[in-house]
């Protein structure tokens, strides 16, 4: 039998070890593959560039797909509707942030962002953190944060909405809108949030006839309930056929209610980090931050 060089299995065994330790640096602690990530972090882009193109700030050079209402209207508002601010910002230099003012109409300045995250999904996790300005108040009824939905954008299933306490005021609660069941999901006593901080909001959706709901609060599951409509079981319910898109969208309802209850009549939304997983993302240097590159297959060792 012909023995195997002495140096041959050095290489082997060193290629081995190469392999082993790229894969270990390169894996996350939650094991959660990033399927979409969005900090507005890109060094390159001017974060005044609010044109609707290629180099658009709001797009994250091209990582969103499109934003409305149109640049032109964004744009035009004085201040802008969505903007990147570089003085509030979760992790990194930057975020979205989104103004209110008096005069804004109905649902405020309706301002949403969107990307086509493509095929269709039936288990889908995703993270935002969220800051509301000090002086923010939040109105009895639904404030929009993000939806997801289906057949190219022409459903629009699960709504994770902010609702104000006690008939409106500076606190609020995770309300969960699950339009094919028609019911709205939250927890009795958790999932608060108040104006003034970075909040860490994360959802499960499982899409089926017998899909799941879940969310965590700054890391904390919440025990839904049926807040409205029909009552549910949060593990057994109807959620939509799948998933295709994600959408940050700050819809206010009655936006009379901020027109008489905030100083100034203006105030800002703020959102950072935002990612969507193939499970739990987690927090941000918690793993899910970046789309590890696959492992080298080529190795050499010399």
């Amino acid at each position: 039998m012909r023995s195997v060089p002495e140096r041959s299995t050095r290489c082997t065994l060193q290629g081995v070890i190469l392999v082993a330790l790229f894969s270990l640096v390169f894996s996350t602690s939650s094991s959660a593959a990033v399927l979409f990530l969005s900090g507005w972090e890109d060094s390159s882009t001017n974060i005044s560039d609010c044109s609707g193109g290629p180099n658009d700030a709001l797009m994250d050079l091209g990582v969103w797909d499109d934003y409305g209402p149109g640049a032109g209207s964004v744009c035009a508002a004085t201040p802008d509707i969505a903007q990147l601010s570089t003085v509030e910002k979760h992790s990194g230099s930057r975020s979205l942030q989104v103004h209110f003012k008096n005069g804004d109409g109905g649902n405020g300045p309706d301002f949403r962002i969107v990307n086509a995250l493509g095929g269709n999904r039936t288990n889908t996790y995703f993270r935002e953190y969220i800051k509301w300005d000090a002086n923010w108040k939040w109105a009895g009824s639904d404030h929009k944060t993000v939806i997801f939905g289906g057949g190219g954008q022409s459903t629009q299933d699960v709504y994770f909405n902010i609702r104000g306490n006690n008939g409106g005021g500076a606190s609020g609660r995770i309300a969960i809108h699950v339009i094919p069941s028609d019911t709205v999901l939250s927890d009795a006593t958790n999932g608060r949030v108040v104006p003034g901080r970075w909040y860490l909001i994360e959802g499960h959706i499982v899409s089926g006839v017998n899909g799941r709901i879940e969310a965590k609060l700054d890391g904390v599951p919440l025990t839904l309930t049926t807040e409205a409509g029909n009552t549910v079981n949060p593990a057994n319910l109807n959620t939509g056929s799948g998933i295709d898109y994600v959408k940050l969208d700050t819809t206010y309802n009655v936006f009379s209610y901020f027109e008489a209850n905030v100083s100034g009549g203006n105030s800002n939304v703020y959102y950072d980090d935002v990612a969507v997983c193939d499970s739990w993302c987690g927090p941000v240097g918690g793993g899910a931050d970046t789309v590890p590159p696959a492992a080298p297959t080529n190795l050499r060792p010399q």
